[in-house]
């Protein structure tokens, strides 16, 4: 009887390591998905749905057709959701997601819609349209797995334009508060699922 109770305790134990060193095992934290500029063409005081602030964007006919940012430090090695206030042009398009350099998700543009998804590789972007004001104007949830995150640093993000019109954008707004402006917590961060 004492070695089956052992071997369960065992068992128990392996289970436990095992579920606190495997990816995605942590908490759920919900960070700002913007909190300083690396790179971009444009920049300027722009309007969305909660004001007008210092934003940062990007045309296809740019040379360099893309907006490089950081978000705020991780806090905790666990699987995150990045938060940030964006804004795209009305034409379709479609753009590029790099986290941390690594190609991640090829995302839409446009203004025919109102809500929509994308996932690649463990990542998981969702788009939520505020109103249509110089733009779809609206927030970004990016959820990442633990494995992109390291505790103590940011994460790097890149939105390149890669199809559409000479006059396709993609904007990202430089509120560093969109978290608390939204009053978003774990449980209340949307489910993000694959557009169908």
């Amino acid at each position: 009887m004492d070695s089956r109770k052992n071997l369960l305790i065992a068992t128990i134990g392996l289970c436990l390591l095992a579920s606190c060193t495997a990816g995605g095992s942590g908490k759920l934290q919900v960070l700002n998905g913007f909190a300083e500029p690396v790179s971009s063409q444009h920049e300027g005081i722009y309007p969305d749905y909660r004001a007008s602030v210092q934003s940062y964007w990007a045309y296809k006919a740019d040379s360099s057709p893309q907006v490089v940012w950081k978000t705020a430090t991780v806090l905790e090695r666990n699987p995150t959701a990045f938060v940030f206030t964006g804004s795209m042009g009305e034409a379709a398009g479609k753009a590029e997601l790099y986290v941390n350099g690594e190609k991640a998700i090829t995302f839409d543009l446009g203004a025919d819609f109102t809500s929509r998804s994308w996932e690649g590789g463990g990542v998981h972007l969702q788009f939520v349209r505020k109103i249509l004001n110089a733009g779809n104007s609206g927030i970004f949830y990016l959820n990442v797995p633990r494995s992109v995150t390291k505790r103590g640093e940011p994460v790097e993000l890149r939105v390149q334009v890669s199809e559409g019109a000479g006059g396709s954008w993609f904007m990202v707004k430089g509120y560093r508060d969109t978290v608390e402006y939204e009053k978003l917590t774990p449980e209340t961060v949307p489910q993000v699922t694959p557009a169908g």
